[in-house]
């Protein structure tokens, strides 16, 4: 689990009052991935698409009319790239990407009518995105790190449609906070930081289904789609051994992915 999210559930731990509920909630988790980046004029620079696997776990405590939880994720796999060289070759090869996320959350109810129920969230958390492009026949291998701060708002609605039985759906949008990108060329130049802007408003979407198995234990399935926008970046000289030889950027991205998600959830009164 990432140092945020330990540092996370400790404070929560020490901060929320012992009558609150405490949970966990497992979502395993498969993801259709797709990036693409532009130049100014539009043009693709290069694009990735794939299938990631991984999983989210979070930590949570309700205390009745609010709740907050701490969570970390993963999901990583390797994906196809296509692109072009620096002399305008056509390069297709393969990505291995691992997106790891950890995030602090707080959330209040807005109350209940009949079996209707529906409440806000806001979140604060950090992403890490390891992007390492393997070599092909007109190209050389590349290793990005993308470290992302970002601010969430979301909110949800649940219905309580049969005993037992309930739905879900969720809306959020993602603002960035501030980003660092470490790019490493593997010997072809030095290595060289850039700072993405944010890149404009992310948004995710989610509809649920789940199940009451046992007492305090749900099961469910929830699918969901999210994009992410990542700015460009100021340009940044180029070193070949210590010499400017020319201008690194990074021209922003956006990413796409739709998952689909098992959530089996234990709660302890």
């Amino acid at each position: 689990m990432p140092k945020a999210a330990v540092l996370g559930a400790l404070w929560l731990l020490a901060a929320l009052p012992a009558t609150a509920h405490v949970g966990f909630t497992l979502e395993p988790a498969r993801a259709r991935y797709h990036a693409i980046e532009r130049f100014d004029n539009g043009a693709t620079a290069n694009s990735e698409t794939g299938t990631l696997d991984g999983g989210r776990g979070t930590l949570w405590w309700d205390a009745g009319s609010w709740r907050a939880g701490v969570s970390a994720s993963r999901l990583a796999g390797s994906i196809a790239y296509a692109g072009r060289s620096q002399i305008g070759l056509p390069v297709r090869t393969t990505t291995h990407l691992g997106i790891d996320e950890a995030a602090l959350d707080a959330g209040w109810s807005l109350g209940t009518q009949g079996d209707l129920s529906a409440g806000v969230t806001a979140a604060l958390g950090v992403r890490r995105v390891d992007r390492a492009i393997a070599a092909s026949l007109f190209s050389t291998p590349l290793t990005e790190v993308l470290h992302w701060r970002f601010a969430q708002l979301g909110a949800q609605a649940r219905w309580a449609f049969a005993p037992g039985w309930f739905a879900l759906a969720s809306a959020g949008i993602e603002h960035g906070l501030g980003a660092r990108l470490a790019v490493d060329f593997h010997g072809v130049a030095d290595p060289v930081r850039l700072s993405p802007g944010h890149g404009g408003l992310g948004h995710r979407f989610d509809l649920g289904l789940g199940h009451e198995i046992a007492p305090g234990v749900t099961f469910g399935l929830r699918a969901g789609t999210a994009r992410q926008r990542y700015g460009g970046s100021p340009a940044e000289p180029y070193r070949r051994n210590g010499q400017v030889v020319g201008q690194a950027r990074y021209p922003g991205s956006t990413q796409r992915q739709t998952d689909l998600q098992l959530v089996l959830t234990m709660e302890w009164r």
